[in-house]
């Protein structure tokens, strides 16, 4: 990770240190934490579609804030090629990857470590398929077991293999009704962060 990345997501945990009444604090009724408390399971998957996703800390001076933004998910295939580099994803991989996806969300504003502007790791924003900023991910073993959304991280380079440490974060799912589904969120590579609980509220194709 580099050291102007680091400082630069530092300086912007510091803006978002602002007074509370700037912010929208409140948690919302229809994304509580008690439905979330469940282990993670591979067979709680999130549909195709666009999503209201929300996400409320529950650490350090964040606790209690969250931020909202949209969430679209669309299905991977071994026929993606990235218009960045040309390439298709390493290996075939929509077993394990289903789903990749893009937001819009203001991190930053819950102390969640994604960085914009790295040079390697995907925007949250990034709709490359193969480079996407949000990709869903099957874990069948491992303290990572589960269905996982990862936002903006090395595991998002659907055409590289072995990356292990930067930023970015990790959904859990835990809980899936109908088309809507939540969990808990925290950091998934070596840079640390706020840490929370989350949900997707299905809009529409």
């Amino acid at each position: 990770m580099h050291y102007a990345l680091v400082t630069s997501f530092l300086a912007s945990i510091l803006l978002a240190c602002r007074p509370a009444d700037t912010l929208d604090v409140g948690i919302q009724p229809d994304c509580g934490s008690a439905s979330v408390k469940s282990m993670p399971s591979i067979s709680l998957r999130p549909h195709e579609g666009r999503y209201k996703l929300t996400l409320v800390a529950t650490t350090w001076h964040f606790k209690g804030r969250r931020v909202s933004g949209t969430l679209e998910l669309h299905a991977t295939s071994v026929t993606d090629i990235s218009p960045q580099t040309g390439r298709g994803p390493a290996q075939p991989d929509t077993a394990r990857s289903p789903l990749y996806g893009w937001t819009d969300l203001d991190f930053a504003s819950v102390g969640a470590p994604v960085i914009e502007g790295d040079s390697i790791e995907p925007s949250p924003r990034s709709r490359d398929p193969v480079r996407p900023g949000v990709l869903v991910l099957t874990q069948p073993l491992g303290p990572r077991e589960g269905t996982i959304l990862v936002v903006s991280t090395l595991s998002n380079l659907r055409d590289e293999t072995g990356w292990v440490d930067g930023g970015g974060i990790g959904l859990w799912v835990r809980d899936v009704s109908d088309a809507d589904f939540r969990g808990t969120w925290d950091n998934w590579g070596l840079l640390a962060g706020s840490e929370g609980y989350f949900c997707a509220t299905y809009v529409g194709p």
